[in-house]
C-alpha cells in the first residue's frame, strides 16, 4: 500500500513538476514573444516610416514626370499646331499661285484666241475680196467672150 501511494506522490509530483516546467517554459516563451513583438513594432515603425519615405519620393517623382509630360505634350501640340498653320500658308501661297498662272493661261488664250480670230476674219475679207475679184474677172471674161462671140458670129454671118 505504500508502494502504490509512493506511486501516486510520484505521478502527481511528476505532473507538478511538468506542470512547473510547462509554466516556466510558457513564461520564457512569452518573454520572448513580447520580445520579438516590442522588436517588430519597433521595427513596424521604422519600416512603415521607411516606406512613407519611398512612397512620398515615388509620389514626387511621379508629379514631375506628370508635370514634365504635361509640358512635352503642350511642346508637341505647340509644334503641331505651328506645323498646321505653316503647312496652311503654304497651300494658301500654292493655290494663290496656281490661281494666278491660271489667270495668265486664260489672258494668254484669250489673246491667242483674238489674234487668231483676227487672222481668221482678215483671211476672210481676203478670201471675200479675192472671191469678188474673180467674180469680176470671171463676168469680164465673160463679157469679153460674148462680145468675141458676138463679134465672131457677126463677121460669119455678114461673110
Amino acid at each position: 500500500n505504500k508502494l502504490k501511494r509512493e506511486e501516486a506522490f510520484a505521478r502527481l509530483n511528476t505532473a507538478k513538476i511538468n506542470e512547473q516546467w510547462r509554466f516556466i517554459l510558457r513564461q520564457v516563451k512569452c518573454k520572448e514573444l513580447y520580445d520579438d513583438l516590442d522588436y517588430l513594432w519597433r521595427n513596424f515603425d521604422r519600416t512603415l516610416a521607411l516606406k512613407n519615405q519611398i512612397i512620398k519620393k515615388l509620389y514626387n517623382e511621379l508629379e514631375k514626370a506628370d508635370n514634365d509630360h504635361r509640358r512635352l505634350q503642350e511642346a508637341h501640340m505647340e509644334i503641331i499646331d505651328k506645323l498646321i498653320v505653316q503647312h496652311r500658308e503654304r497651300l494658301l501661297t500654292a493655290h494663290c499661285n496656281y490661281m494666278i498662272n491660271v489667270k495668265y493661261v486664260e489672258i494668254d488664250e484669250i489673246n491667242e484666241m483674238n489674234r487668231v480670230k483676227g487672222e481668221i476674219m482678215a483671211n476672210c475679207k481676203h478670201l471675200e475680196t479675192v472671191i469678188y475679184a474673180q467674180g469680176i474677172y470671171n463676168e469680164e471674161m465673160l463679157t469679153e467672150t460674148r462680145t468675141r462671140n458676138a463679134v465672131n458670129a457677126f463677121s460669119v454671118e455678114h461673110s
